[in-house]
């Protein structure tokens, strides 16, 4: 029988801890092998083990809670304190685009407290008694730059359980 959550999940983020310099809010691996470990105010970005060798560091401002790899691993997602999901770019570190949790009634606490990517490109993120998606979606814009638009697509569970 394999070890429960319970059992390594203190011994790991106490390791990485001490790697990240500071309490660890969530691990996460790629695809790839690479390991995304954030804290109250960044997103390291490891190589694949054996090396682990520190790739990024992204400044997401303070208040992070939890960061997830895309399932291609190109990008990665991050939630905050405020509310806010944030889109990080593996290899340049830099943010694609954001935005907040929405607000609804009976959902006052904001903060992200996990984060989750799907291999279909939606991201899944739980705020106080709530869960909601979305899809990101990149569209061409004047002068070859790239624009973000969010699309909330449904609001999964609400504040006493029931689903939407």
């Amino acid at each position: 029988m394999a070890e429960s959550k319970a059992t390594w999940q203190p011994e790991l983020t106490k390791t990485w801890s001490a790697v990240a310099g500071g309490p660890v809010t969530s691990i996460s691996l790629s695809s790839k092998g690479k390991v995304a470990v954030s804290t109250a105010s960044r997103v390291l970005l490891f190589d694949p083990p054996p090396s682990l060798a520190l790739k990024k560091e992204i400044q997401a401002g303070s208040g992070v809670t939890a960061a997830s790899f895309t399932s291609k691993g190109t990008d990665v997602v991050s939630g905050g304190s405020d509310g806010f999901l944030k889109w990080w770019q593996v290899d340049t570190g830099d943010e694609v685009c954001s935005t907040q949790f929405p607000q609804a009634e009976g959902n006052t606490d904001l903060a992200v407290q996990e984060v989750a990517c799907s291999k279909a490109g939606f991201v899944a993120a739980t705020s106080g008694r709530w869960v909601d998606w979305w899809a990101r979606q990149l569209r061409s814009a004047e002068g070859s730059s790239l624009a973000c638009s969010w699309g909330q697509a449904a609001v999964l569970c609400g504040a006493e359980g029931s689903c939407n």
